[in-house]
């Protein structure tokens, strides 16, 4: 809980400083992208992780579209250096979650923003519920875009005499313009209602959470699915990912968790020879209740599970297109 608070302390200050200031981010058309450093909170038996996702950012006058850092695409309202989000509910399998209203607060010089949110997970074996505090970096250039130019108004030419039917010139036909797209495609963001088959954590382990190492054989490969991306200047790409779908256990994530924190740490090596990791093994032993028994079932990837999570990979982009498939 102390890192949430520290996160949310930093967020009221972001906000103390920069409320007065005004971000010409509302004036601009066009896509910046960012580095996103989220760290959940909850009481669904994921206790506290920091994850690391890259998302785009798509502007278009006082409006923007965020895309996915795990809770699926997001549409807000510029307001000064304040990009604000309403209160929606998502589809979050095999139940649904309702995330807060909140705003995500911008520094002067365009270069970063902080803000958190609460959600309230709802399903057919109960319900919990969690915080999610975010730290964006610009990865794509500093500084605060120019605001895109209005347009120039147009003037109504003289009339001119109508020639004789001799004189009657040929019309020229003039090439349709192609559309303009950003130089660099966006990049596929994570697909709504999945985690990351690769968070990008310091340990380089796939699918947290899961039981098993990595993303065990137990796992089951799901249809593959799609997803529209706009790059913010009317071209759109289709995205492709892979999905499979593991089950997993609060003994699972606590140990996962255990073993992420190691790596982070800098411990590389594993029991025995890793003093770190080697209590992570002993505490999933000496858990409580029955969990020391299933411990030696959770580590090859078999139940018994609480839940299943689903994860995404993007295997392929395609495009651009001038409208979404």
């Amino acid at each position: 809980m102390r890192g949430a608070f520290a996160l949310a302390a930093i967020a009221l200050a972001s906000i103390l400083v920069f409320a007065q200031t005004e971000s010409i981010f509302d004036d601009y058309v066009g896509t910046t992208h960012w580095s996103v450093q989220l760290t959940e909170e909850d009481t669904c038996g994921g206790g506290s992780y920091t994850t690391q996702q890259y998302v785009t950012i798509a502007h278009n006058g006082n409006y923007a579209e965020v895309s996915s850092w795990g809770h699926g695409p997001m549409q807000g309202t510029w307001g000064g250096n304040l990009l604000a989000f309403p209160r929606r509910t998502i589809s979050d399998p095999p139940g649904t979650s309702t995330l807060s209203a909140f705003d995500l607060v911008f520094s002067p010089d365009c270069d970063s923003f902080a803000g958190s949110y609460d959600w309230v997970y709802s399903g057919p074996d109960g319900g919990c519920t969690g915080t999610t505090s975010l730290s964006g970096t610009r990865t794509d250039g500093s500084g605060c875009p120019s605001p895109s130019p209005s347009p120039t108004p147009e003037i109504t030419p003289e009339p001119t005499p109508e020639p004789t039917p001799e004189e009657t010139p040929t019309p020229e036909i003039t090439p349709s313009p192609s559309p303009s797209c950003a130089p660099v495609p966006p990049p596929c963001p994570t697909l709504s209602g999945t985690q990351p088959r690769d968070p990008g954590i310091a340990s380089g382990s796939l699918c947290r959470g899961a039981c098993g190492s990595d993303c065990p054989g137990t796992c089951t490969q799901q249809p593959e699915q799609t997803m529209c991306v706009s790059d913010g200047q009317g071209c759109f790409y289709e995205c492709t990912y892979s999905i499979l779908q593991c089950g997993t256990n609060a003994g699972c994530r606590t140990h996962d968790n255990c073993y992420d924190t190691c790596s982070e740490h800098g411990e590389s090596s594993m029991c025995p020879f890793g003093f770190c990791h080697c209590q992570c093994d002993i505490g999933c032993f000496t858990g409580n209740g029955l969990s020391g028994l299933f411990c030696p079932l959770w580590m090859f990837g078999y139940g018994p599970y609480d839940s299943y999570i689903t994860y995404s990979t993007a295997t392929s982009e395609s495009g651009p297109m001038q409208t979404c498939p």
